[in-house]
């Protein structure tokens, strides 16, 4: 099942992202900050959604409109417990966000992501699931550790 986070979801969040497998303990702290502040009477405009399987948390994006864009949408986290790589998780989140964006308007999704080894695949996933690698900025993230950026588009719906 998949659905938008709650209050009660954030610390959870942040295990999934610490058991992915690639995040370091600076982005799995700022998961979970990030769904703080999707929450609560001023929302930031990050959208988080979870994939719930036997109960718990087993996976997690979150997207949101790029700023001073007409119709372009940053997925700024996707992330999949690793005890449950292979069962088509982050394929169906991923699925959900483009529902998200076309029923708001958007026409493009861009992911970001480390050009190191240890992104390898998820670099593969973005590519079989439709996006094309739009640039590349070298030693971004460190020495050696490109910025892979990746863009997909998304038909809007009517």
């Amino acid at each position: 099942m998949i659905r938008h986070i709650t209050a009660d979801d954030v610390t959870e969040l942040a295990a999934v992202a610490a058991r992915a497998g690639n995040f370091s303990q600076e982005e799995t702290k700022t998961v979970g900050e990030m769904a703080v502040e999707s929450l609560g009477p001023n929302p930031s405009g990050y959208r988080f959604l979870c994939y719930v399987a036997e109960g718990r948390i087993a996976g997690f994006a979150c997207y949101g409109h790029i700023s001073l864009t007409e119709s372009a949408y940053d997925l700024y986290w996707l992330g999949v417990d690793a005890g449950q790589h292979g069962r088509g998780i982050g394929g169906k989140l991923l699925a959900e966000v483009e529902r998200g964006v076309a029923a708001e308007g958007g026409r493009l999704l861009v992911a970001e992501t480390s050009g190191t080894e240890a992104y390898a695949a998820a670099r593969t996933f973005y590519l079989r699931q439709g996006f094309y690698e739009a640039g590349r900025i070298e030693d971004f993230y460190g020495a050696a550790d490109a910025k892979v950026i990746y863009v997909k588009r998304v038909a809007a719906t009517s």
